[in-house]
């Protein structure tokens, strides 16, 4: 009984797991398989979770292995891309147990939406490290895109209009 007031499932599930090679789409209904067992155990103990500990096994659990930490790590503090450093971080937070709300608020350089956080952690779990990348074609347009240098001089002279002025307008 002392068992579930402390550690929410989840957690055990996932520290088990840590360094197996287990995707996240096959991680999730192991999770609630051992979920449903250990509730049915617990009933049958004479043990009922109350609504805060319900609500601790709809946390979000990232589980890396060593490989992919190692790479979540260098990118973090050796990317030349800011925006890739600061998913990166994010990610190994979470991944260290940190809540995805707090570490939306300010456990990064400036504070972002948790579905933001949210929406890092499953491009990573499905694409690896292309999916924290910016995509081709996103963000905002150029509003104005000047013709390049090689057109640029490439006018005959006699197009330029002349300024011709004579010697007796400046008397």
């Amino acid at each position: 009984m002392w068992f579930f007031s402390t550690v929410s499932l989840g957690e055990i599930f996932c520290k088990l797991f840590v360094n197996c090679h287990i995707r996240s789409k096959e991680f999730e209904p192991c999770l609630n398989k051992l979920i449903r067992v250990m509730l049915k155990w617990g009933e049958e103990v004479g043990f009922h979770l109350t609504g805060r500990e319900l609500g601790k096994m709809k946390r979000r659990y990232v589980c890396l292995t060593t490989e992919q930490r190692g790479e979540l790590l260098h990118v973090r503090d050796h990317d030349r891309l800011p925006y890739l450093r600061t998913k990166a971080a994010a990610i190994v937070k979470v991944a260290d147990d940190w809540p995805i709300g707090r570490v939306a608020a300010i456990g990064l350089n400036k504070p972002y939406h948790e579905d933001t956080v949210r929406s890092w952690i499953n491009r990573y779990e499905q694409e690896g490290l292309g999916g924290l990348r910016v995509k081709e074609g996103r963000g905002r347009k150029p509003a104005f895109s000047p013709c390049p240098s090689r057109y640029r001089n490439s006018r005959p002279r006699s197009a330029r209009p002349a300024l011709l002025l004579s010697a007796s307008v400046w008397a």
